[in-house]
């Protein structure tokens, strides 16, 4: 492609990508960041692999029910893109995550995980992917710090951390986690027409897209 080039996929090859969330969201995100040549993947999640999760996460398999989703997602990549540096963290996310970090990636079903991150990605001075999905409806945004924050524009909803993750139907979130991977590509290239300080909402019942320029 002319929009990439070899200096482009030298800039992927050198990028270092942290992804929070290797569920329904994460998995075809992952995929897709270390088929187009991304170096470096963090992988960060503290939960296992769960029989109600393979409807839609799809790098798991019956036999990876109750093992650690963050090292299974590892594995499968190291299994078919094994020049991709991966480090998988079985673990809650922590300050010491976006060490040596060039972007984040919002992959997550709750609020706390989520607001975490949009914190920590603005002290740390690097942009922020999210990602979130509900049924056949999706949004993605691309937060810069010092220009826009997620906790802006959905506040601060404390009282809604523990609820249950949202329903959602697989290709809902294949849908946007592929959208949040071209939009870290996109970052990374820094070709025009990418989602930094603008949200973009999907709605597959209908597939009305829309964008909108956030405050």
């Amino acid at each position: 492609m002319s929009e990439v080039g070899i200096e482009g996929q030298k800039r992927l090859l050198q990028s270092h990508v942290l992804i929070v969330g290797a569920g329904g969201l994460g998995s075809p995100l992952i995929h897709a960041l270390a088929a187009a040549g991304v170096g470096h993947l963090r992988i960060v999640d503290c939960d296992t692999v769960s029989p109600s999760n393979l409807n839609r996460q799809t790098l798991y398999q019956v036999a990876d029910i109750g093992k650690s989703k963050a090292e299974k997602a590892g594995t499968w990549v190291k299994a078919f893109y094994p020049e991709c540096r991966v480090e998988a963290c079985s673990e809650y996310l922590g300050k010491k995550h976006l060490t040596g970090i060039d972007i984040a990636v919002d992959a997550v079903d709750n609020y706390r995980t989520r607001l975490l991150l949009d914190r920590l990605t603005e002290e740390a001075g690097i942009p922020m992917v999210h990602g979130s999905v509900s049924g056949l409806i999706g949004n993605v945004a691309t937060f810069v710090p010092g220009r826009s924050r997620y906790r802006d524009l959905f506040g601060n909803p404390d009282d809604d951390s523990e609820k249950a993750p949202p329903q959602v139907l697989g290709v809902t979130a294949q849908t946007i986690g592929s959208i949040e991977a071209a939009e870290v590509l996109k970052q990374i290239l820094g070709l025009e027409g990418n989602l930094s300080g603008r949200l973009l909402t999907a709605d597959l019942r209908t597939y009305d897209f829309r964008l909108f320029d956030l405050p």
